[in-house]
């Protein structure tokens, strides 16, 4: 190897003995030429083979979101108040493909639509899906494309109750209705691993995403009792996050043959038949385990002398210790690509996989704990 300009040579990391020779047989590493005989397009008809590309649409965009919200408030004593909020918000123009979680491959050439409407990809003779642009790689072995056609709507409906400090007390709570879709986009969820199952109509699979939580409960009080005794405590529920199905690794869950892939998944959605009427298994059909926690506090400041006082406090976290178990869908998110109903938990639907199978602490989850304190203030 040339040292930048010495005519000095150097051999780097070679160890023969354990893995190779340090003249590497005929192939291994391929090296590529600093030219070439023939023209770009004439790459895949060589052993280099089609250059493969990250696309993006001449046409890409910044998203933009639109909120709508409306609410009413009514005051119907001196201490208490009922609201009721509404809160609309339509994102668009949000990021489709362009990064491994969210493949979206579009050099394919569609044979014909199946019962669903969902594109099935013509084979190349050669093996794989055929391309629509032959001089670079067909969708699954490398090219992809980057555009902003997907979009989102979430919906929220709030009910509160509230009532201001008096009679030693304070409290809230409030209960929340909501649903979270888009059509296969990634701008938001972070954790997802679906890109379009349909690389022409995204709209196939809109419907709710990974970020989605149905229903939500959240209260609070705040008592000051005899003796400088404050008791206060905040209670959280929700339903849980919605938990993904992915089709089998590997060819077996390519069901429209474009051999597209997201790090470990398909994009293509398993066929569910219930009673004698198929349809396409959404992206996340069921839910994590529902989370509940409560949380207390005791505090009592003690005075002494003019200017000096001491807050001595006891927190409780997870008062009741509840279980906050979760399911890591990346292990246990699989299920074949034939099903008679919708997944459960439990359920054996993928060789050697329990769906949804509980394995690990819920995001935001705390087993029970206790903290004191104690504080100075003067």
């Amino acid at each position: 190897m040339s040292t930048l300009g010495s005519s000095k040579t150097a051999t780097l990391f070679c160890t023969p003995a354990l893995l190779f020779d340090c003249l590497p047989p005929s192939g291994f590493p391929s090296m590529l030429p600093s030219s070439v005989p023939y023209s770009v397009n004439e790459l895949c008809d060589t052993d280099i083979f089609c250059p493969a590309i990250t696309y993006v649409d001449p046409a890409f965009k910044n998203p933009r979101a639109s909120n709508l919200s409306a609410g009413v408030e009514r005051q119907f004593s001196q201490d208490w108040s009922l609201s009721a909020n509404y809160v609309y918000v339509h994102s668009g123009r949000l990021r489709t493909g362009g990064f491994s979680t969210t493949q979206w491959a579009r050099n394919v050439v569609v044979d014909r639509y199946d019962q669903f409407g969902r594109a099935i990809v013509q084979p190349s003779p050669f093996g794989g899906p055929a391309g629509i642009d032959p001089t670079i790689a067909a969708g699954g072995f490398g090219t992809s494309e980057l555009g902003s056609f997907s979009h989102g709507n979430y919906h929220e409906v709030t009910a509160g109750v509230q009532k201001r400090f008096s009679n030693h007390y304070q409290f809230f709570a409030n209960y929340t209705l909501a649903g979270n879709k888009d059509n296969t986009s990634s701008e938001r969820d972070t954790d997802s691993f679906f890109g379009p199952q349909d690389p022409f109509n995204l709209n196939l699979d809109y419907g709710r995403n990974g970020l989605d939580i149905r229903d939500q409960f959240k209260a609070a009080v705040v008592a000051n009792l005899r003796y400088g005794l404050v008791l206060s405590s905040t209670v959280q529920a929700h339903s849980g996050f919605a938990y993904p199905a992915y089709t089998e690794p590997g060819s077996a869950g390519d069901l429209n043959g474009d051999f597209v892939t997201n790090q470990f998944s398909n994009n293509d959605r398993p066929i569910v038949t219930e009673n004698g009427k198929p349809f396409l298994l959404s992206r996340y059909p069921t839910r994590q385990p529902g989370f509940f926690e409560t949380d207390f506090r005791i505090s009592k400041a003690v005075r002494f002398a003019e200017r000096y006082q001491i807050q001595l406090l006891a927190d409780f976290f997870n008062l009741f210790n509840t279980e906050q178990l979760s399911s890591n869908p990346d292990v246990n998110g699989f299920v074949s690509n034939q099903l008679s109903g919708i997944p459960k938990a439990g359920q054996m639907l993928a060789p050697g996989i329990a769906y949804g199978h509980l394995d690990q602490i819920a995001p935001g989850g705390t087993p029970f704990a206790v903290q004191f304190a104690a504080r100075l203030e003067f």
